[in-house]
């Protein structure tokens, strides 16, 4: 079923094919991963992946993972919540692995900034090219 992937009930895991099919059961994918197709010499079925790096899915039962938002990353498979960019950085692109440094003697005013232009001079410091 959409939304199920492969379990074996022996290993208490799920499985990415049906090579073994004793103790295999259908089971809603846990949060961090997405139900994917299967057609193999016995048929169509669903199996349960992590989200790719880049992407988080906070519920189970899912069909896909959504990317990060701007301002944020994920750099570990099978997320569940995606990392804000710490002070100093950001990130303006969807779906990202990282986060981008901000210039010399800038930084953000908070975590999860999303632009370059959130990157502001330091207490301290000004900007010559204004």
């Amino acid at each position: 079923f959409a939304s199920f992937g492969l379990y074996h009930q022996a290993t208490n895991s799920f499985v990415q094919d049906r090579s073994n099919t004793s103790g295999l059961t259908c089971q809603a994918c846990p949060s961090g991963r997405f139900s994917s197709k299967l057609l193999d010499g016995t048929g169509l079925t669903f199996v349960c992946r992590p989200c790719p790096l880049g992407s988080k899915q906070a519920s189970g039962a899912s069909l896909q993972c959504e990317p990060c938002n701007a301002g944020e990353y994920q750099d570990v498979n099978g997320s569940t919540t995606c990392k804000r960019c710490r002070l100093g950085q950001y990130q303006d692109q969807e779906g990202s692995t990282g986060c981008i440094t901000c210039p010399v003697s800038t930084s953000t005013y908070s975590v999860g900034s999303a632009s370059l232009r959130e990157c502001i001079c330091r207490e301290g410091t000004i900007d010559m090219e204004m």
